[in-house]
């Protein structure tokens, strides 16, 4: 058994400890030698805890992730869901960070071994997981720090607009990560109380509380962010139909435009196929919820080519 793995086992058992004599004072809270051995349970527990986190290296950081819910009715499948989706929400954030915006979330594998969070121990008293993941140093601090203040600012979204901007600034991918771990807690109600050891720059963390997270899943639910943009392109039209308002037009070795006619086009008769320069208005769509982009094409005028 290695050092950390020892004392993992020892915080473990003091936590427990500490968890049912605390449950018993709640029954008996004027039992005078009951809250003088909680006193003493606590302070074995915080130095179980501390020699915890000394036997670690220096580049690990510590992340403490307790479930709270109110009605203490946890089941299996939320607890698992509300882990794993923290995980791929906590890989996405990292990689949005250091690689760029995505719109699909995938990732290398090195992304995904840098991210892995470990087990240390788990405790009870609601639902609480100590988990570990190693974090890089540099002069500036440890890798992850940017990660865990992305993440503590994605709770401060309190409106449509601050949710494009964050959809926009981290990439639908990360986004759509982010709102899965969000739906996880909000569906099994759960409250999150999420604090961050650092390697270097002490603690941060929030108690994330299940209306937050029930908020920020109807409005993800509901943000939707459209962008039009013009162009005017020469090639071929293969295909009108004024009837049903489609069109296909395509640039001979180049793109492929298929779509519906502008409100303001004529629907005057074209001859088809033909060349012509074509003005096509383009529709991008994007739902952070599921991280979908949608494009759409607008034919709005034709000029024959002679």
């Amino acid at each position: 058994m290695t050092l950390s793995s020892e004392k993992s086992r020892k915080a473990s058992y003091e936590a427990a400890r500490l968890a049912r004599l605390e449950r018993a004072l709640t029954v008996d809270p004027d039992d005078r030698k009951l809250r003088l051995q909680v006193s003493a349970a606590k302070k074995r527990a915080d130095f179980a805890q501390q020699l915890f986190l000394e036997s670690l290296s220096i580049d690990h950081d510590v992340i403490d992730y307790r479930i709270v819910q109110a009605s203490q009715r946890y089941s299996l499948d939320g607890i698992a869901e509300s882990l794993m989706s923290f995980q791929s929400a906590l890989t996405a954030i990292y990689d949005s960070l250091t690689s760029g915006p995505k719109e699909r979330a995938n990732y290398s594998a090195n992304v995904k071994e840098t991210t892995r969070l470990g087990f240390g121990y788990s405790y009870p008293g609601s639902v609480g997981f100590v988990l570990t993941i190693q974090s890089q140093q540099d002069l500036f601090g440890g890798a992850l720090d940017d990660t865990s203040a992305a993440i503590e600012q994605f709770f401060e979204i309190d409106n449509l607009n601050d949710a494009i901007v964050a959809s926009r600034t981290l990439g639908l991918g990360a986004i759509s990560e982010m709102y899965r771990w969000v739906r996880s807690n909000a569906t099994h109600g759960n409250s999150i109380d999420l604090n961050w050891r650092h390697s270097r720059k002490g603690y941060s963390g929030r108690f994330i509380d299940l209306n937050k997270f029930q908020f920020l899943e109807r409005l993800f639910a509901g943000a939707e962010e459209r962008e039009v943009k013009s162009l005017s392109v020469e090639g071929i039209l293969v295909g009108l139909d004024v009837q049903t308002k489609r069109f296909h037009f395509v640039q001979p070795g180049g793109d492929s435009y298929k779509g519906k006619l502008g409100n303001d086009f004529g629907g005057e008769p074209k001859e088809v196929p033909s060349r012509y320069i074509a003005e096509i208005s383009i529709i991008e769509t994007r739902t952070p919820a599921t991280g979908k982009l949608s494009i759409e094409y607008e034919l709005f005028g034709l000029s024959l080519i002679n």
